[in-house]
């Protein structure tokens, strides 16, 4: 009797801890992937909500490039059908290529490469962003380049893949005739696509109704000198914008919010300091893109990276 009272105690405190366990993943917290301007390497943010951002590491550096032109900017996470997370980022201010990491766990990153991607004549690959394509069961990679220093060529270009490794030739996916940048794709549905952009130092918005085109519609979402949107969900039915002001106020964030991808409600201030009850984060982060976590992760990922001024 004692020996089966042991061993039901064992299996209740086992399935406990599992469940207990099972419920912090399952919980969700907010993970920020950002570039420090000047540094030009990867830090993070982390949030329980996705409002109220604090450091990671002290603010300082989580990971450094050593390929192309050993930069990393523009950070952008995508997590794979296998669960893997891939860094996608800028790595050089002139050039072909941009790199790509990948990671079990979001602390470690390895395999460190440059995809030759951008047309031959391309003399820069900036901000690159990818999303899941459920038509084709591949990973639509997409960035800004412009052609042989012209400003009348810059235009978003695409390329897929499904490995990661090897991607197909470059195509057009929307040309701007003007200066266009920091592409950020939002699916809202089977037969809706959004994509927000930086054009004329404002945030726009085209609409489609497949993923790769044509996109439709510009529309002025953000008027301030801003770049850098990212769109990221926090509940079923909403999404939080970030973007970053360009100029004089460099290493803030603003944010707003919206229920239908359309309308959007400016949670932060219109004028510096920009943050309030609404939103908060540490000063000095540089276009920055948000991934929905677990609360294991995040304790995880602070755990390998503490804050130990804060102590």
């Amino acid at each position: 009797m004692k020996l089966n009272s042991i061993k039901i105690l064992i299996f209740t405190l086992f399935f406990l801890q599992t469940i207990n366990l099972s419920a912090q993943q399952k919980t969700k917290a907010f993970l920020c992937a950002y570039m420090d301007g000047k540094a030009e390497d990867l830090r993070y943010f982390v949030s329980s909500d996705g409002y109220h951002f604090t450091n990671v590491n002290d603010g300082k550096s989580i990971l450094k490039s050593t390929v192309g032109g050993k930069i990393l900017r523009d950070p952008h996470i995508i997590q794979d059908k296998k669960g893997v997370y891939h860094l996608i980022a800028t790595n050089a201010w002139k050039g072909r290529t941009f790199s790509i990491w990948d990671s079990n766990d979001l602390i470690e990153w390895k395999n460190e490469r440059a995809i030759e991607v951008s047309p031959l004549d391309a003399d820069k690959t900036w901000a690159p962003e990818a999303i899941y394509n459920e038509q084709d069961k591949n990973y639509v990679f997409y960035w800004t380049s412009s052609l042989a220093d012209n400003n009348k060529s810059w235009s978003i270009y695409y390329a897929t893949t499904k490995d990661f490794q090897h991607f197909s030739k470059p195509k057009i996916l929307m040309r701007s005739g003007g200066i266009i940048l920091d592409a950020n794709i939002v699916k809202y549905s089977n037969k809706k696509y959004y994509m927000f952009y930086r054009y004329e130092n404002k945030i726009w918005r085209k609409t489609s109704d497949r993923l790769l085109g044509d996109y439709r519609d510009s529309t002025i979402v953000i008027d301030a000198n801003v770049e850098g949107p990212f769109v990221y969900k926090t509940s079923a039915k909403k999404w939080n914008m970030i973007w970053d002001y360009y100029g004089g106020n460099q290493g803030k964030y603003g944010m707003a919010e919206s229920v239908n991808l359309i309308d959007w409600k400016w949670l932060t201030d219109k004028n510096p300091p920009y943050y309030n009850s609404n939103v908060s984060f540490p000063d000095g982060a540089r276009h920055g893109s948000v991934i929905a976590i677990s609360t294991f992760q995040m304790d995880a990922i602070l755990k390998k990276y503490p804050n130990n001024s804060a102590r």
